[in-house]
């Protein structure tokens, strides 16, 4: 840029893959260039086009010295090779470096044009649709589950190149993003592969991991999901679903044909073929191939991982338990099919375990790794269960209509006839709905247990036996009875961590990641005592470690089923001696959740009893199982089931240990506030919830671990959501729903927890007669801490006539707390500076409001989409809006290095404040793409990868994100 003007000479640089560099001409002394040139590359190989990003590089000439980077967009063509493709993807784009965030915008259009298919031998997997979650498009259905399928990739990581010594750091970044790109699209490929060779056509669930291997000086991607075949609904499953790309001129998208199924093998048989035709196709059984039969035991088949989340009513016939498998392992070779190795094992590991448990399937599957100074932790988890999709009871989930929607149809089979749904008898009405049990009994006998554990007889049903407590990975079954509200139920963990060397570093960690799972179980456990619940959805299990720390999370969202039996009450009895206050403060803690444990059971009792008088209302005939229960001669059940629901639970503190475990669990939040992991919360109406906004937290908190480690962790984890509560206090009912968050030892005794939500609420008050509490540096980690990147409850909730700025603007929250120095009177003084700069950095970046503008005509953008409008959700839908296309699944890796600035009276300091934009930017840059390809919404918003550092006042960020791009209508309640 001419310094004396601030103008460019500017141009812009097209790669693809290994072709040669193309430019366009030199548009001088401008900051609105117009090209309109058009540029061909000829790809003879469809997985150029799966590999390699489209990248525009945009170039300021400069006579004399090297000319200078403006920026870069980066076009993911993966989309364009999917079912009902768009013909093309174009749109204006935020033009993004690495060191200066977003410059400008540049207006771009990619279209991909068939020729013709004559190469044989090709790689590709191109026709393969990728889904975040197990929402699919509109007008399919699943046909068959083919099962697990998984891709691993390694690249020598270009931050650790001998030529990184030299060259600027712009360079180093857009070289990692670069291959962070590559190593995504070659995993999706082959993930593809794998799938067509199974006989499908696309993958639910798709979940992508990037490993930074520091020692190694590697990157490594993986990427797991569930291999389907879907068919359209209405037609025949032979009209062309695998169709022959080498003899035929059929676009690039279409679906290529596969090799035959080898019925002897179990790892690529499809063991879920259904043997009648999909819902509402007329079809000719002549037509079909064979299908292969369900086994007729679950000992036949070695267990299936499943990454699914989500299933079809009565699909789950009965549970095992939570399985998990946990391996420490040092980084000692670079080879690829090590760590391919490495989680074979653990993989085995947890087929065992649910073949102990007499399962057929693992769902839910998750893998993490961590990884630190050459030691790599991993840790994979699962529900074990049986399912059967042969029946098709119910076809809601898989067409993708709202399973909130309730059904008074069952679906039937009748043979030599199509299928059809009929009425149901009020006697067939009661057994499908206690069908709805089906997913809390045991899948083995209870006298044959693998662990000790109580069992009762089900509540519902009177026939089978339910565990005492039951853990599921999965969201909740849609036909399961709860009782009462759930609650989000949590387990913290975190021990020191001796510093040793040699290999005494890995055993270390070794040794103490048992104790670590019987710490977080029996939190767990205590938790449900006190809230009276007996089973946990959508658990999930984070541990990591540093120099001197280790920590562990367990999250779900709790339940009390209706099968399942009241847990006991929960009574604490404490023989540390009292000597000081806070000993005291322990003792009434101590009675008062015994206090709240005795109340929510009795609170559990009534409820029941209102709905037993319900039934009885709806239903004359209707027989109470529990009654007959209480009547049985099964001697183990009188006195087991009956002495586990009258006895108490005691729990017996001898040192502070135990005191932070069980004294620290009570987290009340105000009325109306509601918080879960799973996607939705059955005693709230959505159709209410007006307001929806995408939240990100990123917080970073120092501990002492010689102090009350455990304390401080739940401290932290506390003050965020006390955070959360009082931003959205103008909200009730406001629900914190699809909570996910990340833990991190970034430094040495250093904490940092990156949190994504989807917040839905009504607006309930005006928020001039909202009051913010006094908030001073003195005040406790408990308390709600001052946030200077969060606006105020007024600047959330302030409309003015005329003006169209939406709430959905606030789309990230992102807390730092100023140091004890300062005094109140500067923060108070921060609070209302704060409000306004932030709000105006922010209407910068989503209307792409810069100094440089690579576009055409500005009257253009009067035809596109208000980016404001785009939904940002990490749910398998947009509440309110019904899905209507999917445009395909985008991946996108943003990197940023910058100085920090710290201004002591700004409120927008440091760290926080470079999160803050970084983040801002790439919700601008995601809008943009999915503007482009002709959506509204992304849902399943993932952040895969997340890395913030802060070295000598230097700032460095790295996030990897996903979702799914669709277009959505509003849904008329």
């Amino acid at each position: 840029m001419d310094r004396t003007t601030d103008l460019t000479d500017a141009y812009v640089e097209i790669r693809f893959a290994d072709f040669e560099v193309v430019r366009t001409q030199i548009c001088r002394k401008t900051l609105d260039p117009i090209w309109n040139e058009d540029f061909r590359f000829e790809v003879s190989e469809d997985s150029d086009l799966q590999n390699e990003p489209l990248e525009l590089k945009v170039m300021d000439y400069d006579q004399i010295t090297s000319n200078d980077a403006i920026g870069y967009v980066f076009i993911d063509l993966n989309p364009l090779l999917t079912w009902d493709a768009p013909s093309q993807i174009s749109g204006w784009f935020p033009i993004y470096d690495s060191l200066l965030g977003v410059r400008g915008e540049l207006h771009a259009q990619a279209k991909l044009q068939f020729f013709g298919d004559i190469n044989p031998f090709k790689d590709s997997s191109a026709g393969v649709q990728f889904f975040s979650n197990t929402t699919i498009p509109p007008n399919y259905q699943i046909q068959s589950v083919l099962g697990f399928v998984s891709s691993l990739e390694k690249s020598d990581d270009p931050e650790y190149h001998w030529a990184d010594n030299f060259r600027s750091p712009r360079k180093s970044n857009e070289s990692r993003t670069q291959t962070m790109f590559r190593l995504s699209g070659n995993c999706r490929r082959e993930l593809g592969k794998k799938v067509l060779e199974l006989n499908g056509n696309a993958i639910l669930e798709c979940l992508q991991y990037f490993d930074f291997e520091t020692d190694q000086k590697t990157i490594t991607a993986r990427s797991i999901g569930t291999a389907v075949r879907l068919v359209p609904i209405g037609s025949n499953a032979t009209q062309n679903m695998v169709s022959s790309s080498i003899q035929s001129q059929a676009p690039v998208g279409s679906f290529r044909e596969s090799k035959p199924l080898n019925a002897q093998s179990p790892e690529r048989s499809n063991i879920f073929q259904t043997t009648s035709p999909p819902f509402g196709a007329e079809q000719d059984e002549s037509d079909l191939p064979p299908p292969l039969q369900l086994p007729n035991s679950w000992r036949s088949i070695d267990p299936i991982f499943l990454t699914m989340t989500k299933f079809p009513r009565n699909t789950i016939s009965s549970v095992g338990g939570f399985v998990c498998a946990t391996s420490i392992k040092v980084f000692e070779s670079d080879v690829r099919d090590i760590r391919e190795s490495w989680w074979n094992e653990l993989r085995d590991e947890i087929k065992s375990h649910a073949f102990k448990l007499r399962c057929s399937h693992v769902l839910g599957y998750t893998e993490q790794i961590t990884i630190h100074d050459g030691i790599a932790l991993l840790f994979c988890s699962g529900t074990a269960a049986r399912i059967d999709l042969s029946q098709k009871k119910d076809e809601g989930s898989l067409i993708g209509l709202d399973e909130r929607r309730p059904s008074k149809t069952l679906a039937i089979d009748i043979p030599g006839t199509p299928r059809s749904s009929l009425p149901l008898s009020e006697d067939q009405e009661r057994k499908s709905r206690n069908l709805g049990c089906n997913a809390c009994h045991i899948t083995y006998s209870r006298h044959e247990s693998p662990f000790p554990m109580a069992f009762n007889k089900c509540k519902v049903c009177g026939k089978k036996y339910v565990p005492e407590i039951a853990l599921f990975t999965t969201e909740p079954p849609p036909e399961l009875e709860t009782i009462g509200r759930s609650v989000l139920i949590e387990a913290h963990v975190c021990r020191p961590k001796k510093v040793k060397v040699g290999y005494a570093r890995p055993n270390d960690v070794s040794d103490a990641v048992p104790f670590i799972h019987y710490d977080l179980h029996r939190q767990l456990m205590y938790k449900l005592r006190i809230y009276s619940l007996n089973c946990v959805f959508g658990l999930k299990i984070h541990i990591s470690f540093g120099d001197g720390v280790l920590t562990a999370v367990a999250t779900g969202t709790a339940f009390h089923c209706r099968a399942l039996a009241i847990p006991p009450a929960l009574k604490v009895i404490r023989n540390i001696d009292i000597l000081n206050e806070e000993d005291e403060r322990m003792m009434e803690t101590q009675g008062k959740l015994m206090h709240i444990s005795e109340t929510n059971r009795k609170r559990i009792e009534d409820e029941l009893v209102v709905v037993k008088e319900k039934m009885l209302t709806e239903s004359p005939m209707f027989d109470d199982p529990s009654d007959s229960n209480s009547s049985s001669s099964d001697s183990d059940d009188e006195s087991g089931g009956k002495r586990a629901q009258k006895a108490a639970m005691v729990v017996q503190i001898d040192d502070e240990a135990d005191e932070d475990l069980v004294l620290f669990l009570d987290d009340h939040q105000r009325d109306g506030f509601f918080m879960c992991t799973t996607e939705s919360l059955s005693e709230i109406e959505v159709a209410q919830m007006t307001d929806k906004q995408m939240l990100t937290m990123v917080t970073e908190r120092p501990i002492q671990v010689d102090h009350h480690p455990n304390r401080q962790l739940a401290a932290i984890l506390k003050s965020m959501y006390q955070h959360i509560s009082f931003q959205f206090l103008h909200l009730k009912p406001c629900v914190v729903g699809k909570l996910s968050y990340h833990v991190k030892v970034a430094k040495e005794d250093t904490i940092q927890v990156c949190l994504n939500a989807l917040i839905q609420g009504k607006p309930e008050t005006a928020i001039e007669e909202i009051k913010a509490p006094a908030m001073t540096p003195s005040a406790s980690q408990s308390s709600l801490p001052l946030v200077p990147f969060t606006k105020t409850p007024s600047a959330l909730r302030n409309p003015v006539e005329g003006d169209d700025v939406s709430d959905d603007q606030d789309e990230l929250v992102h807390e730092l707390e100023l140091g004890e120095e300062e005094s109140e009177r500067d923060e108070q003084k921060a609070i209302s500076r704060q409000e306004s700069t932030a709000r105006k950095d922010l209407m910068e970046l989503v209307r792409f409001n810069s100094q440089v503008s690579f576009t055409g005509s500005i009257s253009d953008r009067n035809h596109l989409i208000d980016p404001l409008t785009i939904e940002i959700v990490p749910t398998s839908f947009v509440p309110g809006s019904r899905i209507v296309a999917f445009l395909g699944r985008l991946s996108l890796h943003f990197i940023k290095e910058t100085s920090l600035m710290y201004e002591s009276r700004s409120g927008m300091n440091g760290m926080g404040r470079f999160i803050f934009m970084f983040q801002q930017e790439i919700m601008a840059v995601l809008r943009a793409h999915t503007i482009a390809l002709g959506g509204n919404a992304v849902i399943g918003y993932t952040m895969d990868q997340f890395l913030f550092e802060e070295t000598f006042n230097q700032g460095y960020g790295l996030i990897s994100i996903s979702g799914d791009i669709v277009r959505v209508v509003t849904d008329p309640a």
